[in-house]
Order: C-alpha cells, then sequence, then structure tokens
C-alpha cells in the first residue's frame, strides 16, 4: 500500500476498540460502593441482587456482602491512609524493565545482531504481537489461582534471568562481528520469553495497584497509575533510540539493575491479595487501625448496641428522676396537709 492510507487505516483500527467499550459501556452496571457511597442503597441491593442471587433480595450472601461494603466504606472515611508512593513506583518501574525496547524499538535490536532482512524483522514482529496477544489471555485467566504477589515475582525473576541471556548474547554477537547466527537466534528467542514474562506483570499491576487503594482515592489511584505509566513510556520513546545508537547492547545492563531492584522490593515488601474481597484488602495496606469486612460489620453493630444501651440508660435515668420529683412534691403536698390540719 503506497498511498497515505498505509498509516491511516492502522490509526483508524486502533480507535475500534475504543468504540466498542464506549458502546458497551451503557449496559454497565453502576459501582456498588459508589452507590453506597453516595447512600443510595436500595440501588446497590438491587444491583447486587441481579449479579449474586439472581434478582432475589432476600438473599442472605446479598444482605451480608452489602452489610460489609457499607460497614467498611464508613471505616474509610474515617481512615484515609494509603501509600501514595506505591502506585508511581510500581507505574515507572513497570515502564522501565525493558518493555519499551521490544514494542517501539524491535527493529533497532534486530538490527543490532545482524538480523537486517525486512522481511524477516516484519515475520518476527507479527508472530511477536500474536504471541503477546495469547499469552495475555492465558495469563489473565491465573491472576485467581496464582495472586497477583506470584504473577509478579515469577515475572521479575524470569524477565531478569532473560535480560542476562538477552545481555550476554548481544555482547557476544558483537565481539564476534555478528557472524555467530546461533547467538543471533538466541536473542530472538529472548524476545518472545520476554512477552512471556512481561504479561503477568501487565497484568496483575493494574489491579493490584487498584485494590491497594481506599475507595475514595481509587479512581485518583488509576489517574495517576496511567499518567506515571505513559510519562515513563514518553520518557523511554525519547532515551531508547539515542542510547541504543550511543552504546547499544550495554543499555540492557541498565534494565537489569531496575529488574534487581524490581526483585527485592517484590520479595521483601509486596503483600499477598489472593482470595481477599476489596473491604479486607483495605486492612493490608491501611494498617491494623482501618478495620474492614467483618470487623467492620462487628464495630458498626457494636456502635449501635451501644447507642441504643445509651439511650436506654439515659431514658432510665431521666423516668427515675421524673418519678422521684413527682414522689417527693405528692409527699410535700401531704405532708403540709397533715401539720396544717393537725
Amino acid at each position: 500500500m503506497n498511498s497515505s492510507w498505509s498509516w491511516r487505516l492502522p490509526s483508524l483500527l486502533q480507535g475500534v476498540p475504543a468504540i466498542l467499550q464506549l458502546v458497551l459501556s451503557i449496559w454497565v452496571p453502576g459501582s456498588l460502593r459508589w452507590l453506597v457511597y453516595k447512600d443510595r442503597g436500595d440501588e446497590a441491593l438491587r444491583v447486587l441482587s441481579q449479579y449474586h442471587s439472581c434478582g432475589g433480595h432476600d438473599s442472605r450472601l446479598v444482605r451480608f456482602e452489602l452489610l460489609e461494603i457499607e460497614a467498611t466504606l464508613e471505616e474509610e472515611k474515617k481512615h484515609k491512609a494509603i501509600q501514595w508512593t506505591e502506585f508511581i513506583r510500581t507505574s515507572f518501574t513497570a515502564q522501565l524493565s525493558g518493555l519499551g525496547l521490544t514494542g517501539y524499538y524491535l527493529t533497532k535490536i534486530l538490527n543490532s545482531i545482524g538480523v537486517t532482512n525486512g522481511d524477516t524483522q516484519l515475520l518476527i514482529n507479527a508472530i511477536a504481537a500474536v504471541w503477546q496477544l495469547c499469552c495475555s489471555v492465558f495469563f489473565a485467566m491465573l491472576i485467581g489461582p496464582v495472586g497477583r504477589r506470584g504473577l509478579i515475582t515469577f515475572r521479575i525473576t524470569t524477565m531478569l534471568v532473560v535480560f542476562i541471556v538477552w545481555t550476554t548474547c548481544s555482547a557476544l554477537n558483537e565481539d564476534r562481528h555478528f557472524s555467530d547466527r546461533p547467538l543471533a537466534l538466541v536473542v530472538v528467542v529472548m524476545i518472545f520469553l520476554f512477552q512471556v514474562v512481561y504479561q503477568p506483570f501487565a497484568i496483575s499491576t493494574v489491579p493490584y495497584v487498584v485494590e491497594c487503594s481506599l475507595y475514595s482515592l481509587r479512581s485518583k489511584t488509576a489517574m495517576i497509575f496511567q499518567f506515571c505509566g505513559y510519562s515513563a513510556s514518553f520518557f523511554t520513546g525519547y532515551v531508547n533510540p539515542v542510547t541504543l545508537d550511543r552504546i547499544d547492547w550495554r543499555y540492557y545492563i541498565f534494565a537489569c539493575a531496575v529488574l534487581g531492584v524490581e526483585w527485592v522490593f517484590a520479595w521483601w515488601y509486596l503483600p499477598e491479595t489472593k482470595d481477599k474481597g476489596l473491604e479486607e484488602i483495605g486492612q493490608i495496606f491501611g494498617g491494623d487501625e482501618l478495620l474492614t469486612g467483618t470487623q467492620a460489620i462487628a464495630k458498626k453493630r457494636e456502635e449501635k448496641y451501644r447507642g441504643l444501651m445509651r439511650a436506654v440508660f439515659v431514658s432510665a435515668k431521666l423516668l427515675m428522676q421524673a418519678t422521684l420529683r413527682k414522689g417527693r412534691v405528692k409527699f410535700e403536698g401531704c405532708y403540709r396537709s397533715y401539720y396544717c390540719v393537725a
């Protein structure tokens, strides 16, 4: 295709998923926690009943889940604590781990290892795109069974190994003047392995970062996380081609260093959120002072009963005072009547 449609058509096709999402969003129900947060509990109960009990409003599970959400949101309003650096740090490290190298500068990498044929590069690029899609679908199904922390740790560990092998083979291939084809083949294999090990991180970081924030900050968390990610992509978009031209494979050492820091952080500091609801995850990141889930329900009932007992005590005290006052007035009347008669 020699006309301007060679770039217009791919640009238009990229807008198809966005249009599809916009149309389908019309049928997306309102957020349960947003409805509860806005004191629209009846609508939240209707949505929860539709998807958790096939429309049955009397389900004990639905009632318990709604009560759990209400109690947790009340606690979150009192404790608005979050590690703001969590999603900023995670977003930047996700982009500085070498994603831009295989995503945007695959041609330069292939040229650096001696694979300069245009048809071969196009074939490798096409296969890598399909391979990335398959890996995304596969690892998306593992988020529940394996957990966020497991996928993130697996990704960082294997990706560090991949980049070490990648860097070593690129250096050896350059020393041998790109005459050793097996080394170039190993680099191509590492590129495909990179797509395998990166997908767990790409899939699990977004829900992980959103889960670790309180409800009142959840939308802000997602926005800032995406902003930091795109900022890092913008940075690497300008830095990667310059550094690849200047220092070639030595630039991969920077990615190895970033991955090493990520591994230490993930191994020691990332908690697991597997098999926990949003109301329970808040306690992991909010601290012991933040009560969530059943603990929030228990506290809410305790406060309710405590208020009820306080009201009963005050009412009994007032009734007793009124009775004593009435009895004293009656006694004084009888006393005066007796002595007046006498």
